[in-house]
């Protein structure tokens, strides 16, 4: 079982990967369709899953 430090870097890289592949969708959506704004949808529903497991890391695990 990963301990709590564990869970915490493991986060933070989910983190860095939610940031690198908002940037791509953006600049493909920018690229693309620029007059339909698309990329935020996958974005927000991401950020929700990010925000739970945070939640989980930081309050639920011991």
């Amino acid at each position: 079982m990963a301990d709590k430090s564990d869970k915490k870097i493991n986060f933070k890289e989910h983190i860095l990967r939610f940031i690198l592949v908002t940037v791509v969708l953006f600049l493909i959506n920018l690229i693309f369709t620029p007059n339909h704004w698309w990329f935020y949808f996958p974005m927000v529903i991401v950020a929700i899953i990010l925000i739970a497991k945070y939640i989980k890391v930081v309050f639920i695990d011991d």
